[in-house]
Formats: C-alpha cells, structure tokens, sequence
C-alpha cells in the first residue's frame, strides 16, 4: 500500500464512484503507484454494482488519472489488467476545442483546475474545490500549503504509541477532511499540538499502561482532541529538617 498514492486520492476535488474507486486502487498500489486486482474485488471493496465500476474507470483513464496495461497468463489467455495511477496528477485542464491535455502537466505538481463557465464535464460533481497543496509561487514569501500527508507525517512523529499507521491515516485523512479545504492546515496543527499534553495525562496523571492507550486511529475518531487536559500539579515536598535548622539543630 502505498500512503503517497492514498492521500493524492483522497485529495482529489472528484466525488461519487469515481472517488470510491480510485481510493480502492490507491489503498491497493504498490511503491511503484500500480495494482491488478480483478474488477468483483473493486466491486467488493467499493461496493458499487459492476456497471458502476466500468464506468468509473473508464471516466478516471479518460481524465489520465489512471491508465491500464493488458496482463495475459502463461495460457496465453487474459487476466486482470494492471491499473497505474498517476499520483501527483491533478484534473485536467479544458482547452478553448474542448480536449483535454493530461500530459502537458509536470506529475510532480498538482494542477490548477478551471473549469469553463456555464457547464461542468460531469453532472455528478460538484463545484471543484481546490487541491491541498498548492504549487510553489516564485513571489514573495507565500508559505506553501502542506499535503495531507505530510501534515499526518507530523502528528505520527509525535504519537507516542504507534500502532496501526494505515488506519491511523485513514482516519486523519478523514478528520481533516471534516472541515473546509482552507481551514484543514489550521486543525492540523491543533490536533498535533494537543498529542503531547494528552500523553502526559495519560501518563502521568492516570498512570495508564501501555494497552490502555487508544489507538491513534480510534482517538481520532472520537474526537479526542477536543477532550479536556488535566495540568499536572508539582507538589512541593516539606523539608523534615527545616525547623530544625531554624533553631540550631538537633540539640540547639
């Protein structure tokens, strides 16, 4: 599984079945962003009719996110076919005679979506919102935006118990996603910033043993960021002998 393949899909301003689809492929992909499963596994694990699913990719090969390669056995006869995403690839960009032009774009960048006014490719999708990173400007010192990958990234270093990364990012991802594209960066930070201090309640107020800290996953899920923090109290230890000094020792 590969986790760079997983977010760009996530990220994607799609919807629908072409969403559901091309996040089963990701959550399939090997290093090299390419997978082979038989079309009843996508069914499967999308849970959309077969119909539903050709049509999906047919839809996501047509704006080059994916594209496919005949795979035949031994036998001679054919196989499932191997699905290469192109990971890093945004949407295409509409010319004035109506084509598209996939591979004009750098893959290393996200794409600059416009879409011409008055009509829309697709009438399952709505107005596109704009991708989690941006392409780095040449003006200025304009901060670039962050994937949610690499926000992820920074909220793993600071878990102190890591267990189960793949559903940890699946439901980070998730979480992020709750809330509107220009505000994700904002929560991010939240949610990291209250990891340590959640630790520490943990740790050294309600003593827990290691197998009763939740999953990072399972925290997420609940919400365990807005949970309130204790403040650890320092208690001053009394001096036994701070009276005694006061009035010459032991035997003044």
């Amino acid at each position: 599984m590969s986790y760079k393949a997983t977010g760009w899909a996530y990220d994607l301003p799609i919807s629908g079945p072409r969403k559901g689809v091309l996040v089963v492929l990701a959550d399939m992909a090997d290093e090299a962003f390419s997978c082979y499963p038989g079309q009843q596994k996508i069914v499967h694990m999308s849970g959309f009719s077969e119909k539903t699913v050709r049509r999906a990719l047919a839809s996501l090969e047509q704006d080059g996110l994916i594209s496919r390669e005949q795979r035949h056995g031994r036998n001679g006869y054919r196989t499932s076919d191997r699905y290469i995403l192109h990971v890093g690839l945004g949407l295409p960009v509409t010319g004035p005679t109506g084509q598209s032009d996939h591979r004009s774009e750098s893959p290393s960048l996200p794409v600059t979506l416009t879409i011409p006014t008055g009509q829309s490719d697709r009438a399952e999708e709505p107005s596109v919102e704009p991708l989690d990173e941006s392409p780095v400007l040449p003006i200025g010192d304009v901060p670039v935006r962050r994937t949610t990958e690499q926000m992820f990234e920074e909220f793993w270093t600071v878990w102190q118990h890591k267990k189960s990364k793949l559903d940890a990012l699946k439901a980070w991802t998730s979480t992020l996603h709750s809330v509107k594209p220009a505000e994700r960066e904002a929560f991010a930070d939240r949610i990291i910033g209250v990891v340590p201090a959640t630790f520490e309640q943990w740790v050294e107020i309600e003593k827990r043993p290691k197998s009763k800290i939740p999953y990072p996953a399972t925290w997420l899920r609940a919400g365990g960021y807005d949970d309130p923090i204790e403040e650890v109290e320092t208690v001053d230890t009394p001096d036994p002998w701070a009276g005694k000094r006061r009035f010459g020792g032991r035997n003044g």
